[in-house]
């Protein structure tokens, strides 16, 4: 199967560059870990919506959008801890470093490999 240039999309990703251990008030670690990602890399694929539904939960409404994103490029490094920009664009500051806006998707599981395809499952969140 090829991947037509024409049903690509401009997509953003970061992949997990460390990660550092985070402690308490009193120093003591805590077991848990603070990620760190790379800088974003443009990339072009074709999504398509998987499934979408919102309900009402006891703090409001909760929208979740899943979507499918299928590439022949089977080398990119994505994997389970990638964030993701679709349908914005993130800019870096160049004195801080940092991201903005904050990415709108996240990897929801392994991505499955194929001899010359990728599939990869990628859930919408909202990021703070």
């Amino acid at each position: 199967m090829n991947c037509l240039a024409r049903n690509k999309t401009t997509i953003y990703y970061a992949t997990v560059s460390g990660k550092t251990e985070l402690t308490d008030e009193y120093g003591n670690k805590t077991g848990q870990y603070e990620l760190t990602y790379s800088a974003p890399v443009e990339w072009a694929a074709n999504i398509r919506w998987d499934s979408g539904a919102v309900q009402l939960d006891g703090f409001g409404l909760n929208q979740s959008g899943t979507r499918r994103i299928v590439t022949c490029d089977v080398d990119v490094p994505i994997t389970d801890s990638t964030i993701l920009w679709i349908g914005i664009t993130p800019t870096v500051d160049e004195k801080t470093g940092e991201v903005s806006p904050a990415h709108n998707y996240v990897v929801s599981g392994a991505p499955e490999r194929s001899l010359n395809q990728l599939a990869i499952l990628v859930q919408e969140v909202n990021v703070s």
